[in-house]
């Protein structure tokens, strides 16, 4: 009878192993597939000549913090 479990666990061990072995060539090949989407993604770029950015406003952190004190006008008038 011990010898039928022992013959159970290794067959079990053994189908595991294989399972395993599969699921890491799976995962060896989506790997390289990644890094070669990666590869021409870092080398493919992006360039941004000629496009225009929208302004930023320098003041906008300063005119949130005084906000309600009265020196926002004061500092920060309204442009009409």
């Amino acid at each position: 009878m011990a010898e039928e479990e022992e013959g159970d666990v290794v067959e079990n061990a053994t189908k595991a192993a294989e399972r395993l072995e599969a699921a890491n060539a799976v995962t060896a090949e989506l790997v390289a597939k990644q890094e070669k989407l990666m590869a021409q993604s870092i080398l493919g770029g992006k360039s941004s000549a000629g496009e225009t950015l929208p302004p930023v406003d320098e003041n906008a952190g300063a005119r949130a913090m005084l906000k309600g004190t009265g020196y926002d006008d004061m500092l920060f008038p309204v442009e009409k």
